[in-house]
């Protein structure tokens, strides 16, 4: 914003001002959308990164606890019961999974927060820039 001179005319003000807030509405708007389209891409990124380990996961997880049960059962132990322990053991798993992908989601917001703080600031400042000219 340019420095206000005593001698400008009021129409001038007026124009700079309305110059002023077209430049700032469409900074802001700008901001925003760059905002958003980063959380919204972390959003993408965390829900990717989760269904690719589940079906990986899944995979691996199921080779290793079948080699589990049969060695279960190979030492003895009746074949329902080293199935319920191999399911137990599943349901750990699929909690700790569960819970650290509820901890990264819950980090990220959609709403543009720091474009939202920007524009109460400027339209605090526009208020006492209006009230300044309005006391001349």
């Amino acid at each position: 914003m340019n420095v206000a001179e005593p001698d400008r005319s009021l129409g001038d003000i007026v124009k700079q001002l309305t110059s002023d807030l077209t430049q700032l509405v469409r900074s802001e708007v700008a901001l925003a959308k760059t905002e958003l389209q980063e959380n919204i891409g972390r959003l993408g990124t965390g829900a990717g990164l989760f269904g690719g380990a589940g079906v990986i996961g899944l995979f691996a997880v199921e080779f290793i606890l079948l080699a589990l049960m049969l060695g279960l059962v190979a030492l003895g132990v009746g074949a329902w019961v080293a199935a319920l322990i191999v399911g137990v053991v599943l349901s750990i798993i699929a909690a700790v999974l569960a819970m650290r992908g509820k901890k990264t989601v819950a980090g990220v917001t959609v709403a543009p927060t720091h474009a939202i703080d920007h524009m109460k600031s400027d339209a605090g400042a526009i208020k006492t820039e209006i009230e300044r000219a309005r006391s001349r």
